[in-house]
């Protein structure tokens, strides 16, 4: 049986510790599309063709990850793309709690799908997008925070 999953997010920026999560799950599925998204009540520090191409950057050549854009809910994604699993990072209690929260209504909105809630590892539990954008805004040096694919696309010339 193929197995397709989302990782939905704004990855506004993509960190290590997303692309750690990708890499963990990698293995279990046929194809894990990420589903870059578009939160109204966000700012964005990064447009929406921006933090694609940053995706796209990382794993152009992965041929079992694709990364599509959306807009609207995350199981009307999931159920176009024929996904049953939605992927989702936790780095702390309070990522927990928020989670739980969005897999539940999820899950009565399309009960087909379930939540796979990954704890990040250790070594990347630390780095949060919010941090990374506040130290990107102040031109500090972020290599130590996101993919080396994506630094020439952080700091455009």
């Amino acid at each position: 049986m193929t197995e397709y999953a989302l990782y939905p997010g704004s990855f506004d920026p993509i960190t290590l510790g997303h692309t750690d999560v990708i890499a963990r799950c990698v293995p279990f599925f046929d194809k894990i599309y990420i589903g870059v998204g578009t939160n109204t009540s966000k700012q964005y520090l990064y447009t929406l063709p921006q933090r694609m191409a940053m995706l796209q950057a990382i794993y152009a050549h992965n041929e079992k990850v694709e990364v599509v854009s959306f807009n609207r809910l995350t199981v009307d994604l999931c159920r176009e793309l024929g996904c049953r699993i939605i992927i989702r990072g936790v780095r702390s209690t309070t990522d927990m709690e928020y989670e739980r929260a969005i897999a539940e209504t999820n899950k009565m909105l399309y009960p087909e799908a379930e939540t796979m809630l990954l704890f990040s590892s250790p070594s990347v539990s630390n780095i949060s997008s919010t941090i990374v954008r506040e130290l990107i805004r102040n031109r500090a040096n972020v290599g130590q925070f996101l993919p080396p694919e994506i630094m020439h696309l952080v700091y455009p010339k």
